[in-house]
């Protein structure tokens, strides 16, 4: 895919190198070699979220082909569906064999729910998951109570635009 930055040949270059091409993540090294570069600083930094950007609009560009995809999957998977359906309801349950497709049936048992509230207690299986509510732990902290197992930390978010 083209960029759509002029990028410095020798910073995507030396990104490229140190970025592990199965998982996409950035080694140390890469920052050494970054700042070993013999670019001014305002020009690296300008290069490289340049480079961001690129990368994040290329990101988009493939989610949204994905999602495409994911959409043509899906109406194709409802279309066999259907005909599907229109099978079973055709063969009636009766195998159907030609030299180009064989159909048959199999037996099998599963239990269908009529009531989850009318069923005994000892058929439940009860799921608890816990989880901190970040939220009200920083009400809290900003309160002034202290939350043991918590604190709040400020944190400087980069934005790249």
């Amino acid at each position: 895919m083209p960029a759509l930055y002029e990028i410095d040949q020798a910073i995507t270059d030396t990104i490229e190198i140190y970025t592990d091409q199965e998982t996409g993540e950035l080694s140390e090294e890469a920052f050494e070699a970054l700042e070993a570069l013999g670019e001014l600083r305002d020009t690296k930094v300008e290069n490289v979220a340049l480079y961001y950007k690129d990368l994040l609009a290329t990101a988009e560009a493939i989610k949204k082909e994905a999602d495409q995809l994911t959409a043509r999957r899906k109406v194709y998977e409802n279309k066999a569906e259907g005909l599907k359906r229109y099978l079973e309801m055709a063969t009636n349950g009766q195998k159907f064999e030609t030299s180009r497709v064989d159909i048959r049936y199999r037996r099998s048992e599963a239990v269908d729910i009529i009531d989850s509230a009318k069923i005994p207690e000892e058929y439940l299986t009860v799921k608890v998951t816990e989880t901190p509510n970040k939220k009200l732990i920083k009400d809290a902290i900003k309160a002034g109570q202290s939350v043991t197992g918590a604190v709040l930390t400020e944190r400087q978010n980069i934005q790249i635009k």
